[in-house]
This record gives C-alpha cells, structure tokens and sequence, in this order.
C-alpha cells in the first residue's frame, strides 16, 4: 500500500499519495465544507473529525466520518455529537475516542458504529474549574493517547486542566500533571491540588507508551514513566519572543510534535518563535526541532524551509511514517505542505495554496 498523507484543513481533506516520498499525487478535497481538526488512522481505517459551520444556523455540529482503501468514499459515523465542537480524536483497533469543547470525552468500541460519553471524566473533582463555565471560555481536549498495549490505559489533555490519565478504562482519573506548577503566568493549581496547564500537544510513543511528550503554554517537558514526573526537556529550541515585552514568553511554545516509531528518544516539533499581543506564533525563518536523545537536546534545521511575516500551526498538524530513514510532515495555517524522507535533515514543499492545515496523519508504507 502506497505512504498517503491524510490533510485536515479548514475546508475538507486533501491525501497525497507517493510510493517514493519525492513525487506526490494530491486528491482531494474530500468532505467538502467540512472543517477536519484531526484524523486518526488504525489498522488502514481512517477516522475524520469534523465541523460543519453552516449547519444548525451556523452553530458547530461535531461529528466523525470513516474510510478506507483509497479514502475517497468517506462515511458518516454513528457519532451524535456530544458538545457543538469536536476537537481531537484517538483510535486503537475498533477502539475510538472523540474530544470536545467544553471538555468531554467520548468513546466507540465498535469503530463508530455507537457512542457514549465518558462520564467519569467529568465527574473528577474540581472540573468545573477548568470547565470553562463562563461565556466564551475555550476549554477543550487538545490531546488523546491510547495505550496501544493496554486498553485501559488513556491520556487526556485539556487546555486548561492539564493532563488526566486512566488505568483502569476510564472508570477513574489520576491527574498525570498535578506536580507541575507553572512558571510563567500560568494558573499553576486549583484548590483540590491538580494542575491546570493548558495542554498544547501531548503524545505518546507507540511501542512505549510509558515515553510521552509534552508542549505546554510554555515549556516543553517529557516523561519515560506514563507522566508520573517529568523534566524540562527544551534546550536548544528558540523561546517564543513578542515585539513587546510583555508579550515575550521565558521559554519555547510549541503546538505540534512527531515522534519517531522506534526510538523515543527521537522527536519532532515546530516551535513558535514570535508572540502577537501574547498569542504564540511565526515569524522570520521557520525552523523544525529535533532531539534524539529524549528533548535534553535539540536542534532546529532550516533547510528547505521558507520564512514567514506572520504563521501559525495547529495542534494536530505534524506526524511521521514508519520508513527508513523516518520520513516527517507538517502543515502550516498558510497552506503549505512540508515533507522529510531524512528525519528532518532537509525539507521540501509539497503543496501550497491549501486552505488553513488542521492535521496531518500519515498511513501506510514507504
């Protein structure tokens, strides 16, 4: 099966298909309309989380669609939409689960075919705190990581609670963040002690699940114990600076990350080098992060890369495939397509001129 990259944009999904990482075939758009934060893809299935803003007078309707094969046929999931906005989605075999703001979480076991929501989540004392009760409030699931070795282990990160896990399929909560305390204007801890970061990114590594990164709001940080504790894991990556002072963060922001299949040691990330009136983002020459020895060190290689008077990413915008050497994608707001087939030495642009690049996820083989 040829290496297909599934884009998620703003305005439906785009794949680009190539058997030798040099030349793309682009299809697409599929789920026209359709605004497509995040896909997941397990075991050649490939699920699309999706909001459609003309629907219900305008208001955001969440839902899930699925395909395989060619992924060109897209099918709508039994999905009904829990909260108006679906953000992130994780899947595991038949195993599916779909984020949402405000925060919630539900769950398939059947691949789409029904859904519940995971009440228990909600049912973790001091939520309401980083619920986002008040109007306008942003509180979401940013972050889902499947144990893929233990069904009973799931990561959720918000973008204000910090990060949640579970060991026992989501009949209890453990805050897998609660000892950090943020350093840099962060609401640091709620009354009942758990922390409130907001979550950029957080990922797992497949093939050990105990090794998870995270981006926060700022500060990068990993763990090798499933987030039991964690280590600043950032030198070397630009801090993000504002035109004013003010605006100016003591430390790197990032909002993407890839993780090498074989090596946790190795990542990938974006960092956000230039803050607009305190919102992280582009400018000047973009730069792709790399560690190989567990984030105590990286480095940022512009090769390839253009410069940018004003960028951004999304959070589900980079991913990596399973080749060797690893090949590495990312997307940007802006519409361009950047591909690896070196593990980051050099970098080429595959497409530009999409619409606003949500997500990125990779199946098949090179």
């Amino acid at each position: 099966m040829a290496l297909r990259l599934l884009v998620g944009t703003k305005q439906g999904l785009y794949t680009f298909a190539s058997k030798d990482r040099e030349r793309w075939t682009r299809a697409g758009p599929y789920l026209k309309e359709w605004d497509v934060p995040d896909v997941a893809v397990s075991d050649g299935t490939a699920y699309a989380a999706v909001d459609n803003r003309k629907a219900n007078f305008g208001q955001l309707v969440g839902t899930v669609f699925t395909a395989k094969g060619h992924f060109t046929a897209w099918k709508k999931t039994g999905l009904v939409s829990l909260w108006p906005h679906l953000f992130t989605l994780a899947a595991a075999g038949r195993r599916l689960y779909a984020g949402f703001e405000p925060v919630s979480l539900g769950r398939s076991t059947d691949g789409g075919r029904t859904w519940l929501e995971v009440g228990s989540l909600r049912s973790v004392p001091g939520t309401f705190e980083w619920w986002g009760p008040a109007e306008g409030a942003r509180c979401f699931v940013s972050s889902i990581i499947v144990d893929r070795k233990n069904g009973k282990r799931l990561w959720v990160g918000s973008s204000g609670g910090g990060l949640w896990r579970t060991e026992d399929a989501c009949r209890t909560w453990q805050s897998a963040s609660w000892k950090i305390r943020e350093d840099s204007g962060g609401p640091g801890l709620n009354k009942y002690g758990d922390s409130q970061l907001d979550i950029h990114v957080a990922r797992g590594h497949p093939r050990n699940p105990d090794v998870v990164y995270m981006g926060n709001h700022p500060h990068v940080r990993a763990s090798t114990n499933g987030g039991r504790s964690w280590r600043i894991a950032e030198a070397g990556l630009p801090e993000c600076r504002g035109d004013r002072k003010q605006d100016s963060y003591k430390a790197p922001v990032i909002r993407s990350l890839a993780l090498h299949p074989r090596d946790g040691r190795r990542a990938f990330t974006v960092p956000l080098t230039w803050s607009r009136q305190g919102v992280p983002a582009l400018k000047g020459q973009l730069g792709v992060g790399r560690t190989s020895d567990g984030g105590r060190h990286w480095e940022v290689i512009e090769k390839g890369l253009p410069t940018y008077k004003d960028a951004n990413t999304f959070r589900h915008c980079m991913d990596a495939d399973d080749g060797n050497p690893v090949g590495v994608y990312f997307g940007t707001r802006e519409g361009d397509l950047f591909a690896s087939g070196d593990e980051g030495d050099s970098w080429v642009r595959v497409a530009k001129g999409l619409p606003p690049i949500r997500s990125v996820r990779v199946t098949g083989t090179p």
